[in-house]
């Protein structure tokens, strides 16, 4: 199983194709994940068997006020074989702590030029009617999300609840995908591979069609008054 910890929503950056919304929402500290859901998630963790990987991200992760509480717990877990591989995906525009050892640690993260996104639509705007994909390769390659609001079955899940509020949030971590038949319909990544294939963009690249999130996105922006 692998996991993205989601320690902030907040970033630095308004990247045009951002797949959290970071660029629309006004995220504040109450959108970070607390220590306590972290030792929550390992003590669940190793009663289950462990988890292969964990990405820590955001946002810009390093923006989270208690990032060095909350990488130090999992770097711990990391040693104590809790977890198999730790990652941490930052822009790079934030030093990383000198203080905070990264042996067997992966930082990753790319420059903005470099960094490769498809366009936040929903389906039905692309003419493609979507369902449930529990094979989706983000359920595989990214796996469980954890964010300061709970559980959801990937990230890509974050930006569909939080604008449809299905009321996929879990406490604590599930054993398999869920909610999929409401949120794969909204996602994207749901659709063909040929599509997404001639739809992934570098950030330095901005398509005009693509200048903001697709109508029904935007429609529930609207809704809740938050627009770019």
């Amino acid at each position: 199983m692998n996991v993205e910890i989601n320690c902030t929503l907040m970033c630095n950056k308004k990247c045009w194709a951002c797949n959290r919304l970071c660029n629309v929402y006004p995220y504040t500290k109450k959108d970070e994940v607390s220590t306590e859901q972290i030792r929550s998630f390992l003590q669940q963790a190793k009663v289950m068997g462990g988890v292969k990987k964990v990405k820590l991200l955001g946002g810009e992760p390093l923006m989270c006020s208690n990032f060095n509480e909350i990488y130090m717990l999992l770097y711990q877990a990391q040693k104590d074989k809790i977890i198999q591989q730790l990652k941490v995906d930052t822009n790079h525009t934030i030093p990383f702590p000198k203080e905070l050892p990264t042996d067997g640690v992966r930082i990753m993260g790319k420059s903005e030029s470099r960094k490769k996104h498809i366009p936040i639509v929903h389906p039905l705007d692309e003419g493609y009617t979507t369902k449930a994909m529990p094979n989706c390769a983000m359920l595989r390659r990214c796996g469980m999300s954890l964010d300061a609001s709970g559980w959801l079955p990937c990230s890509a899940a974050i930006p569909i609840e939080r604008l449809w509020r299905f009321g996929s949030y879990r406490p604590t971590m599930q054993k398999e995908p869920w909610d999929l038949d409401l949120l794969c319909p909204c996602c994207p990544w749901s659709m063909s591979q040929e599509w997404i294939n001639s739809h992934t963009y570098h950030l330095d690249q901005h398509p005009k069609e693509y200048d903001k999130p697709s109508p029904r996105y935007m429609e529930k922006l609207d809704a809740l008054r938050l627009r770019r």
